[in-house]
């Protein structure tokens, strides 16, 4: 028994049969068994929503008896664990949007089967976590949150309390400390929506918010009522500007937006009305350049943008209109390359896009026409390998993508070409593991991936075949 296998037939104690029969099935000696999880099933934990937290990491998981809840793990079988089963039984609490706050705790949002889904903490311990506030107490309602930045010493997100509709709350971790921020739009219509535009400006934020006067526009505060106000008013009327994708540049918040004369284009602010202005018309007239994917890398935003002859392709900006040009036309003509799901490498943006030659395909950029590349034809030719989920962890980005040979399968870049290889086919053949929810743990990746015999659990990687492997069987029997 080859290396490989030894360390997959040997990663967890839980489920032995089922270890074994992937063992052999990584040796390439046995199908995998007819109905056996070919698509999923109910012997699966399908691991979600990872998040880091010190020298671990939470995630959520399902298992018979108790529902999907909260895990969490040191990347080893025996530190794998459930933290809490917050609704007893087999209902699941389902948490989602966890947020690391202050190093110490994570916040997310939970539904203990009485307040309905709000704001809870933990701190990695069954003790530790506990339900933050019911911020809605009509019986079983929740506030509907689905979304926490932090800025400064707060956290923050949209919340509705019953009265004031959605509006803005802030929360330092304590049922004393989680209060609205301010009755944008008086009344329980409430003056924010989803998906909330939040980014944080040093110790600001800067955020969305419908006054029920001025419809959305950019606003900005430092968590008290009074430091709380509409930055200006780009669009006059009830339509609003319609703020999008902020993203911070040193001192400036950019954001896509309309005007009066102008579809959507590239905003900056800095959070003072005289500091918000239009950056640059990259489509003159009412169609707007249909901005999406603001990334910073450094002092540089990048961007997919349209200018109405190119097509969608890469921009970049310094927050300025000399600085906002377009980085490489990469599939020329109208209907361009539509980069998208950009992210930071180091100095340069990683990112998904189609040439018209090779499909979609990953891509880096150092921000110049020329160091705009082609990683790698995963799928050669034109069917595309649909890279998904870029996610950078440490000084590489990891992706899922199709390979011919393989399958949707696990892949790792460092932006350059030779940098840029399958870690390992976790699902042996042509059949897909999906790999998703990618999170740094020292020297190693956790991630979800689908196995036709373990079904989707967690996994973990140091980037090389021989080191992935499963870390627990958690919904064996």
């Amino acid at each position: 028994m080859s290396r490989s296998i030894r360390q997959r037939a040997s990663a967890s104690s839980r489920g032995g049969l089922r270890l074994v029969l992937a063992a052999i099935l990584a040796a390439g000696a046995l199908a995998a068994p007819a109905g056996v999880l070919a698509g999923g099933g109910s012997l699966d934990s399908s691991p979600a929503e990872l998040v880091r937290l010190g020298d671990r990491v939470l995630f959520q998981a399902r298992t018979d008896g108790v529902g999907r809840e909260l895990w969490i793990t040191d990347g080893t079988d025996a530190g794998t664990t459930l933290v809490k089963d917050i609704r007893p039984g087999s209902s699941s609490s389902s948490p989602s949007f966890p947020r690391a706050f202050q190093n110490e705790i994570v916040l997310f949002v939970a539904n203990d089967g009485v307040n309905g889904d709000e704001l809870w903490r933990t701190d990695g311990t069954n003790a530790g976590t506990v339900l933050v506030k019911d911020i809605n107490t009509a019986s079983g309602t929740g506030s509907g949150i689905e979304h926490i930045v932090v800025a400064g010493s707060f956290a923050y997100f949209a919340a509705d309390d019953g009265v004031h509709g959605r509006e803005l709350w802030r929360t330092d971790g304590t049922t004393a400390g989680t209060r609205l921020v301010r009755d944008a739009n008086p009344g329980a219509t409430g003056g924010v929506d989803q998906p909330l535009m939040l980014a944080a400006l040093g110790t600001r934020l800067f955020f969305t918010a419908d006054d029920g006067v001025h419809g959305r526009e950019p606003w900005i505060t430092r968590g008290t009522s009074a430091s709380t106000r509409m930055i200006r008013d780009v669009l006059p009327g009830v339509d609003g500007s319609g703020p999008n994708y902020p993203a911070t540049i040193g001192r400036l918040v950019c954001f896509g937006a309309t005007s009066a004369t102008r579809g959507e284009e590239l905003h900056c602010s800095d959070g003072t009305r005289a500091g918000t202005r239009l950056v640059r018309d990259i489509r003159p007239g009412s169609s707007g350049s249909i901005l999406d994917n603001l990334t910073v890398v450094g002092r540089v935003l990048y961007f997919r943008a349209d200018d109405g002859s190119n097509g969608p392709e890469l921009w970049r900006s310094e927050g300025t209109r000399s600085s906002t040009r377009l980085v490489r036309d990469i599939d020329p003509g109208a209907e361009g390359s539509d980069p998208g799901q950009l992210v930071r490498r180091g100095s340069r943006v990683v990112f998904s896009a189609d040439d018209g030659e090779h499909g979609r395909e990953p891509w880096a950029s150092d921000g110049t026409r020329r160091g705009t590349i082609l990683l790698r034809d995963i799928t050669p030719g034109e069917d595309p390998s649909g890279p998904s989920v870029l996610t950078a962890v440490g000084a590489q980005v990891w992706f899922a993508a199709e390979d011919p040979s393989a399958g949707s399968e696990p892949w790792r870049t460092n932006g350059t070409k030779a940098g840029t290889r399958l870690v390992d086919d976790v699902a042996p053949g042509i059949t897909d593991s999906d790999p998703y929810a990618f999170v740094r743990l020292g020297t190693i990746v956790l991630f979800s991936a689908f196995h036709p015999i373990f079904g989707r659990e967690l996994f973990r990687s140091d980037g090389t075949e021989l080191g992935t492997f499963i870390v627990a069987d958690i919904a064996a029997p």
